[in-house]
């Protein structure tokens, strides 16, 4: 229950700590430590002498008792007692005594966030995604009560002994029905985590706390947030004006989807940003199961002369036996694994296609504004219709001569630069007909972007779309060589020549 007291039991003498002077008693509250300083008071860790329990006590100092800051610091404890949700935090109790303002609320035993990226350096990637799905269900449920936070940042954010995120200090909150405390064109919050349009003092919403989580999700997977300077106003120019710094750059074992929902939050423009954390916390949601996403090994196909290592197994009756897989029976199991490894891959891609497809996605299709071909071994441009790979329809396909030229080079150029996260290429089952029956690999593609490391994979002879995730990358141009692979003849003893892609797409975001 929470309830609103006014009282005139004097504060009782001071006692230092860590060089400050504080209080032993205020009120019906003994003050046991002092836990810090915030920009609307000082913050202790308290009990209530009747219901012996601990609180963290907010107490707004007799300096900061102009009418302005004690109708903030009503604001605050308005803000806070409309919200009842376990990643938000707590209050018991709120008054007055002696003139001076306090909010009794929920003790968290634990850190903030700040403190644990300042002492962990690098967290794992699944205590970064709770961590933000957690705060991101507290900013739900506060923007579905029109409270909007406005100071979303890690040192606002309460860690646990059990790894619970919860939401705190609602000082500068933005309430429905309260008196605005802000005039239009003053910029309120903490520099490094405000959204661009709370940097130029316009009016904001909900976005603006979706911005903040951004910077927070940031600073958790690279240790600082993306923008720093000398000065508040250095600062808040840089978050107008300049993109964040690509995170991959600075830590590459970041999932490619975690980097684009990221990415995402940090827009500019809020037409391009989550419209709300619904559709923020239905991406996260997705990351769980991308963090290791699939890699089809086919080495085996390449390296047929290797012999394969005999395995040493021992029975029940511990007696060692070799065994050795059988030439027939060694490609017949890598025909099973390759089936299913191509049913699970086709099952993700279609079941994540409407999201990515979806405007509330992490990221989308991105169409090329510009194509070119080169045949590699005459380097001539080459006379083949590629612009029906990009046209979005199965009906029409691209088909590689093989038997003509050895190798494509593919070169696409985008409007603007693009963070590329993914590829999909589907191929037309028509001209997969004159391969060999099996599970094997019909053509090699190779990633060339300048400054990254060259990355292959391999189409199947599948019609399923056969979706890749790459390292993410920045660029406004993209190019790829893809190769015959001249290891297989059909019932005939021909060697297929051709095949045929029906689509081709790039799966990342406008950076």
């Amino acid at each position: 229950m929470i309830t609103k007291t006014t009282q005139n039991t004097i504060t009782q003498p001071v006692r230092a700590q860590r060089g400050l002077q504080i209080p032993s008693r205020f009120g019906c509250y003994e003050i046991i430590e002092h836990l810090g300083m915030g920009g609307m008071g000082d913050v202790y860790k308290g009990r209530h002498t009747e219901m012996e329990r601990l609180v963290a006590l907010k107490i707004l100092p007799s300096a900061l008792s102009s009418v302005e800051f004690r109708e903030r610091f009503n604001s605050e404890a308005l803000a806070i007692s409309q919200l009842q949700h376990h990643n938000i935090v707590t209050i018991y109790d709120y008054g007055e005594i002696i003139n001076r303002r306090y909010i009794a609320m929920q003790y968290i035993e634990g850190a903030t966030l700040a403190e644990i990226i300042k002492k962990e350096k690098k967290l794992s990637y699944d205590r970064i995604i709770n961590f933000s799905k957690q705060v991101c269900r507290g900013l739900k449920y506060a923007h579905e009560k029109n409270i909007i936070h406005r100071d979303v940042k890690a040192g606002n954010i309460m860690v646990n002994q059990k790894d619970s995120a919860i939401l705190s200090d609602f000082g500068l909150a933005q309430i429905p029905g309260a008196t605005r405390l802000t005039n239009t064109g003053m910029a309120m919050g903490t520099p490094e985590y405000m959204a661009p349009e709370q940097c130029e003092g316009k009016p904001i919403d909900g976005q603006c706390d979706i911005y903040g989580l951004g910077i927070v999700m940031y600073e958790m997977v690279t240790g600082s947030p993306p923008f720093t300077g000398d000065s508040p106003l250095a600062i808040a120019y840089k978050q107008v004006h300049e993109s964040p710094p690509l995170i991959s750059k600075i830590r590459d074992d970041i999932p490619p989807t975690f980097e684009l929902i990221i990415a995402k939050c940090l827009k500019k423009k809020k037409a391009e940003r989550y419209k709300n954390a619904i559709e923020l916390l239905s991406d996260l949601d997705s990351v769980e199961i991308q963090t290791q996403h699939i890699q089809t090994n086919v080495s085996q196909f390449f390296h047929r002369d290797t012999p394969l290592v005999n395995k040493r197994i021992t029975d029940r009756r511990n007696q060692d036996r070799r065994f050795q897989i059988s030439p027939q029976s060694r490609n017949f199991y890598f025909i099973i694994i390759g089936v299913l490894v191509f049913l699970l891959a086709g099952l993700l891609f279609f079941q994540n296609l409407s999201s990515r497809n979806s405007a509330s996605g992490v990221s989308s299709w991105m169409q090329p504004h510009k194509i070119s071909i080169v045949n590699t071994s005459a380097n001539s441009p080459s006379s083949e219709s590629i612009q029906n790979a990009f046209d979005h329809s199965t009906q029409t396909a691209w088909t590689v001569q093989f038997s003509e030229y050895a190798s494509r080079k593919l070169i696409l150029k985008f409007n603007q630069i693009t963070l590329i996260s993914g590829v999909s290429f589907q191929l037309d089952p028509k001209t997969l007909a004159s391969w060999p029956e099996g599970i094997h690999p019909v053509a090699k593609v190779t990633l060339i972007n300048q400054g990254q490391k060259e990355s292959s994979f391999f189409l199947m002879n599948q019609s399923l779309p056969q979706f890749f995730e790459i390292k993410t990358f920045m660029s406004k141009e993209v190019t790829f060589i893809i190769s015959h692979i001249p290891t297989y003849k059909n019932s005939t003893n021909v060697e297929p020549s051709d095949i045929s892609i029906k689509d081709i797409r790039f799966l990342g975001l406008p950076y």
